[in-house]
């Protein structure tokens, strides 16, 4: 019986593959640009954001398991939505196909850092849980965020472990 080697989680070289996933998720799907953001610029680009929403797809290898979080405003969230499925941006999208799109680019982003950090194990991915948050953008005390720029937009990645107890605090089943 061997243990395999769980990869950093925390380190920079995790948060930079996570830049990378994000950048190809959102660039090759949903036709997004996605540039790196400082702490300032991405208080910046926060600070007109009323609704946030929260992404959370849990992971799973072995024993292990840990969490990717997705925290976006509702505007990225609809530009997304619009780029992905080609609707005309005249009004708000449908609830339940916005959500049901968050979790998939949720998914979608796990997958890809999963993959181009550990491609040598096999993790099994929960169903995305889709939260949306009214005026607080959630701190990032408990795991390892990355700040991004999606189409100037603000998005913020991070990597939790113990996540049974932030999925039973925050989000519910979408």
């Amino acid at each position: 019986m061997y243990s395999r080697k769980w990869p950093e989680l925390f380190g920079t070289d995790a948060l930079d593959v996570m830049a990378d996933a994000v950048t190809a998720v959102a660039g090759n799907s949903f036709f997004a640009v996605v540039e790196p953001c400082d702490a300032q610029r991405f208080a910046d680009l926060s600070s007109i954001a009323r609704s946030w929403w929260l992404v959370s797809v849990q992971f799973t290898e072995s024993a292990e398991t840990g969490v990717v979080l997705c925290t976006l405003t509702d505007e990225l969230a609809t530009m997304l939505f619009d780029a992905f499925t080609g609707r005309d941006p005249d009004g708000p999208p449908d609830s339940a196909s916005l959500v049901d799109l968050l979790g998939e680019f949720g998914n979608m982003i796990c997958g890809a850092w999963l993959t181009r950090l550990a491609n040598h194990q096999t993790f099994s991915l929960s169903r995305p849980a889709v939260v949306l948050a009214q005026d607080v953008l959630p701190s990032d005390e408990a795991g390892a965020r990355k700040h991004l720029a999606v189409n100037d937009l603000p998005l913020a990645v991070e990597v939790r472990v113990a996540p049974s107890v932030y999925r039973s605090v925050v989000a519910t089943e979408a």
